[in-house]
Protein backbone atom coordinates (compact mmCIF):
# COMPACT_ATOMS: atom_id res chain seq x y z
CA UNK A 1 0.00 0.00 0.00
CA UNK A 2 1.35 3.43 -0.93
CA UNK A 3 1.60 6.01 1.83
CA UNK A 4 1.76 9.60 0.60
CA UNK A 5 3.82 10.55 3.67
CA UNK A 6 6.65 8.21 2.62
CA UNK A 7 7.88 10.85 0.16
CA UNK A 8 8.76 13.10 3.10
CA UNK A 9 11.05 10.62 4.85
CA UNK A 10 14.36 11.93 3.38
CA UNK A 11 13.41 15.47 4.40
CA UNK A 12 12.51 14.34 7.93
CA UNK A 13 15.82 12.50 8.29
CA UNK A 14 17.69 15.63 7.20
CA UNK A 15 15.74 17.77 9.64
CA UNK A 16 16.30 15.40 12.58
CA UNK A 17 20.03 15.27 11.75
CA UNK A 18 20.07 19.07 11.86
CA UNK A 19 18.48 19.01 15.33
CA UNK A 20 21.05 16.47 16.53
CA UNK A 21 23.91 18.55 15.12
CA UNK A 22 22.67 21.64 16.97
CA UNK A 23 21.89 19.75 20.18
CA UNK A 24 25.13 17.76 20.40
CA UNK A 25 27.28 20.49 21.98
CA UNK A 26 24.75 20.97 24.76
CA UNK A 27 23.81 17.33 25.30
CA UNK A 28 27.33 15.89 25.16
CA UNK A 29 29.34 15.31 28.29
CA UNK A 30 31.85 17.88 27.00
CA UNK A 31 29.16 20.54 26.79
CA UNK A 32 27.47 22.55 29.49
CA UNK A 33 26.43 20.79 32.66
CA UNK A 34 22.64 20.73 32.55
CA UNK A 35 19.98 18.83 34.42
CA UNK A 36 17.77 16.42 32.50
CA UNK A 37 14.98 19.02 32.54
CA UNK A 38 17.36 21.63 31.13
CA UNK A 39 18.33 19.24 28.33
CA UNK A 40 14.67 18.49 27.62
CA UNK A 41 13.97 22.24 27.41
CA UNK A 42 16.71 22.81 24.86
CA UNK A 43 15.74 19.77 22.82
CA UNK A 44 12.05 20.76 22.76
CA UNK A 45 13.02 24.24 21.57
CA UNK A 46 15.34 22.96 18.83
CA UNK A 47 12.75 20.46 17.61
CA UNK A 48 10.00 23.10 17.50
CA UNK A 49 12.27 25.50 15.58
CA UNK A 50 13.07 22.82 13.00
CA UNK A 51 9.52 21.46 12.72
CA UNK A 52 7.51 24.69 12.69
CA UNK A 53 4.45 22.83 11.44
CA UNK A 54 4.16 20.91 14.73
CA UNK A 55 1.50 22.20 17.09
CA UNK A 56 3.24 20.83 20.18
CA UNK A 57 6.64 19.41 20.99
CA UNK A 58 7.57 18.39 24.48
CA UNK A 59 8.10 15.84 27.17
CA UNK A 60 6.05 14.17 29.84
CA UNK A 61 7.79 12.75 32.88
CA UNK A 62 6.73 9.84 35.08
CA UNK A 63 6.09 11.38 38.51
CA UNK A 64 4.10 8.53 40.09
CA UNK A 65 3.84 4.86 39.14
CA UNK A 66 0.70 5.56 37.09
CA UNK A 67 0.95 9.26 36.28
CA UNK A 68 2.71 11.48 33.75
CA UNK A 69 3.26 15.19 34.33
CA UNK A 70 4.02 17.79 31.69
CA UNK A 71 7.68 18.64 31.36
CA UNK A 72 9.39 21.16 29.14
CA UNK A 73 7.49 21.89 25.93
CA UNK A 74 7.04 24.36 23.10
CA UNK A 75 3.81 25.08 21.33
CA UNK A 76 0.79 27.26 20.84
CA UNK A 77 -1.52 25.06 22.87
CA UNK A 78 -2.03 24.51 26.56
CA UNK A 79 -0.89 20.94 27.14
CA UNK A 80 -2.55 18.46 29.49
CA UNK A 81 -0.82 18.88 32.83
CA UNK A 82 -1.23 15.29 33.98
CA UNK A 83 -2.01 12.06 32.16
CA UNK A 84 -2.89 8.86 33.97
CA UNK A 85 -1.39 5.76 32.34
CA UNK A 86 -3.92 4.14 30.04
CA UNK A 87 -6.06 7.28 29.85
CA UNK A 88 -4.20 9.47 27.36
Amino acid sequence: MFNILDRNIPDKVKRYKNVLKNASPVLSSDGMILSDIGKMSILAGLLKLEFKEWVFCGFYRVVEPDKLEIGPYQGHVFACCNITFGKG
